[in-house]
């Protein structure tokens, strides 16, 4: 999988999220997944797109913030991306 498509993913994951967390009526939850996937639309746009920008600022204030159950759904995503990040970092 390459590393725009798990983006997608993290796009993906992060809007059912959303609709989880409304439907629980957990407010709360439902904005900071908002607040943890709005940019990356725009920053994948960009041809300078960083992804330490994503790893070292979104990623952290989640984990910081988020809702276990909702957190956990992440992970799997984040090994993905940190495999794919080392990966570039070795020229692969």
């Amino acid at each position: 999988m390459n590393k725009f498509n798990i983006y997608l993913d993290i796009l993906r994951t992060g809007l059912e999220n959303i609709r989880r967390a409304s439907r629980a009526g957990d407010i709360r939850q439902a904005m900071l997944e908002k607040d943890h996937i709005a940019n990356l639309p725009d920053q994948l746009s960009k041809k300078n797109f960083s992804d330490k920008m994503y790893w070292d600022n979104g990623r952290r204030d989640y984990i910081r913030r988020a809702s276990p159950d909702f957190l956990r759904r992440f992970m799997p995503l984040w090994e993905k991306l940190e495999r794919s990040m080392q990966s570039e970092k070795a020229g692969g």
